[in-house]
C-alpha cells in the first residue's frame, strides 16, 4: 500500500495555489525519486527538500508559478490536528538558506503528520493543503525508522554553552533517517 491523496482530499478552498503547485509537481514527475529526509516519530515526516535530483532532491521547473498562498494569512490558519495531515513546509523547510534567498524560489517540501496526536509546532508556519486517505500504514512505517538524534552528554552541553558551531551543525542533522526512503513515483489517485 502507498500513501495517496485524491483530488477531493486536497484543500483547494483553503490553499488553492498550494494545491495547484503540488498537483503540478506530482504530475510533472518532479517529486519522483525524492527522499524522505526527516523523521520525527510521533510528530511528522518530511520530503521534497530542494537540491540535485541525483541526490534525492527536488528541482522544481522554472515554469512553476509563484505560490500566492504564501502571502495570505488565511492559508496558514489550518492546523495539524490528525495523522495524515499534509502541509507545505515553509517554516519547517530544510531547504538551504542560499536557495530560499534566490529570486524565483518556490518551496516544494512537504510534511505529513504521523500521529497519534496533533503537531502544534507546525501550526501557523506551514500551509495545510491535504490529507492522506490511504496508506497511513506506510506513513507509520516511515515514521518508525531509526533516525539521527541527540546524543546526551556533557560534551554537547559544553559545546552549546561555548557557542561551538559543530553542535549546531550536528543538531541540524537530527531526524535524518539512517536508511534511504525514496518516493519512487508521485501522483494523484483519480476517484
Amino acid at each position: 500500500m502507498r500513501p495517496s491523496t485524491t483530488p477531493k482530499d486536497l484543500l483547494g478552498n483553503l490553499a488553492p495555489a498550494t494545491v495547484a503547485q503540488f498537483t503540478q509537481l506530482a504530475s510533472a514527475g518532479d517529486l519522483d525519486g525524492t527522499l524522505f529526509h526527516r523523521v520525527f516519530p510521533g510528530r511528522y515526516i518530511s520530503a521534497g527538500r530542494q537540491g540535485p535530483r541525483r541526490m534525492g532532491g527536488v528541482a522544481p521547473s522554472e515554469a512553476l508559478p509563484a505560490n500566492a498562498d504564501l502571502t495570505t494569512a488565511a492559508a496558514f490558519r489550518a492546523r495539524h490536528l490528525r495523522p495524515g495531515t499534509v502541509s507545505l513546509a515553509v517554516a519547517a523547510s530544510d531547504d538551504e538558506p542560499f536557495l530560499r534567498g534566490r529570486p524565483g524560489y518556490r518551496p516544494a517540501g512537504f510534511n505529513i503528520t504521523t500521529g497519534p496526536g496533533p503537531v502544534p509546532s507546525l501550526d501557523g508556519g506551514n500551509v495545510v493543503f491535504g490529507r492522506v486517505v490511504r496508506g497511513l500504514d506506510v506513513v507509520s512505517a516511515v515514521a518508525g525508522m531509526q533516525a539521527l538524534g541527540p546524543t546526551p552528554g556533557p560534551f554537547n552541553a559544553l559545546a552549546t554553552a561555548l557557542g561551538d558551531e559543530r553542535g549546531a551543525q550536528a543538531r541540524s542533522r537530527f531526524g535524518q533517517p539512517l536508511r534511504l526512503v525514496v518516493i519512487m513515483r508521485a501522483g494523484l489517485v483519480k476517484q
